[in-house]
């Protein structure tokens, strides 16, 4: 009978660590779930930033291609929609399409005055500037939101 209690206590005591350690093992789940959760979503918004890019690099190509005359400006127009349409898309496998599309073309508005202004001399006015800050704010807000 000793014996069976002495047994039955080191079960019991098994079992309370078995179920410590299976509460240990939920909670890292719950952790690295969490974790992959955060990289999955960081990971979305690298991809709107590329995907901005491209979308910087489609606008400012398509005016080097004079009309699509110009091969190499042809090309790289046709690269930066690819990119940018296809970052985008993997954007938004996780941000909601109401926030990444106005960043997206938020970002690849202002990237595409800025080097309008430094590489081709357009002017920068002051309504534009107005313009873009109020588009900054925009994608701030925005955001700020997800």
């Amino acid at each position: 009978m000793h014996c069976n209690v002495n047994a039955l206590d080191v079960h019991c005591a098994h079992m309370s660590a078995s179920i410590k350690s299976c509460g240990t093992r939920r909670q890292l789940r719950g952790q690295w779930a969490a974790r992959k959760e955060e990289e999955t979503e960081l990971l979305a918004w690298i991809y709107l930033a590329l995907a901005a890019f491209f979308e910087v690099v489609f606008a400012m190509a398509m005016k080097y291609s004079h009309g699509f005359s110009r091969l190499v400006p042809t090309v790289i127009v046709v690269v930066g929609t690819v990119g940018g349409i296809g970052f985008l898309t993997m954007a938004l496998k996780t941000l909601p399409v109401s926030v990444a599309y106005p960043i997206w073309t938020g970002i690849g508005m202002i990237g595409t005055v800025t080097l309008g202004y430094l590489w081709l001399g357009e002017t920068l006015s002051p309504l534009k500037i107005v313009s873009i800050t109020a588009i900054l704010l925009g994608v701030a807000g925005l955001r700020a939101t997800v």
